[in-house]
């Protein structure tokens, strides 16, 4: 019996799709319209850019467009962070020095830790100050699909992509070869890395001069993180956890509502 084939969700946004597949993988489909022989190559890569060869045998969607980790790819998110006044600028500080650092935001999943990371990239990448790159960190193929992006996304060649793709070249030391070469500097946001040897195995996680690494996870305590700084983030105020519900769903109660909800949730709306 031959293997079932994964599940794929997509739902059209302006010009583009968002697929999401099993596990939580994300993709961007941006559609890209030019007169006959003119206009940039696949994906609207610029002109000596490389984009990502993908792999063989997947879901028939290139996951790895080098412009797909200019953006984070997360569900919804709350339109106003709340409650985060003393990390959110402590983060922001981090992400703008160049000192190389790595910084993990852990806590209890549904704490907002993707948020206060996206609140963090949306301003450090507002008016060109730092260039941002997120990638999907919760599996070995999403995270190596998603470096790989970066490589091509930082000047890395078509034939250097397919070497790492085809295993005769070390894909963590072509992506970080082109990180610390980037004429930007960048702040790379590694989402959901919920099981730390996903980034220690290979060498994923390291440091450069060029830019800053913020990592949510869940995991405060695995060896993957030792040398970087730690930021715990704890559960809402049962307050700010009522105002993140309503600033999700409006129209759906009244603020005694959304408290009561929120303590059932152990002040963990998201």
């Amino acid at each position: 019996m031959s293997e079932a084939e994964p599940m794929v969700q997509g739902r059209a946004s302006g010009q583009g799709r968002v697929y999401q597949a099993q596990r939580d993988q994300y993709v961007t489909e941006h559609h890209h319209h030019y007169p006959e022989g003119e206009g940039p190559s696949l994906f609207g890569a610029p002109e000596g850019r490389a984009a990502v060869p993908a792999p063989r045998g997947g879901l028939g969607v290139d996951r790895t467009a080098p412009d797909s980790v200019r953006t984070p790819l997360v569900g919804r998110t709350p339109l106003v962070l709340r409650d985060r006044r003393e990390l959110l600028p402590v983060l922001l500080s981090a992400a703008g020095d160049e000192t190389g650092n790595i910084h993990v935001l852990h806590g209890l999943g549904g704490c907002g830790k993707t948020s206060l990371a996206q609140a963090v990239f949306n301003e450090v990448t507002g008016g060109s100050r730092r260039l941002g790159l997120w990638v999907n960190a919760s599996e070995r193929a999403t995270l190596r699909a998603g470096m790989l992006a970066v490589a091509a996304d930082r000047g890395a060649e078509a034939g250097e992509l397919a070497a790492a793709h085809g295993g005769q070249r070390a894909s963590a030391d072509l992506v970080w070869n082109y990180l610390h070469a980037s004429s930007e500097p960048w702040l790379l946001v590694l989402d959901n890395a919920d099981d730390p040897e996903v980034l220690g195995d290979g060498g994923w996680l390291r440091r450069s001069p060029r830019g800053t690494v913020l990592v949510t996870t869940r995991q405060a305590g695995s060896p993957v993180w030792n040398g970087a700084r730690l930021h715990h983030l704890g559960v809402l105020p049962v307050e700010d956890a009522a105002l993140v519900l309503r600033d999700l769903a409006p129209e759906a109660g009244s603020v005694e509502d959304a408290e009561t909800v929120a303590r059932r949730l152990d002040c963990l709306p998201l």
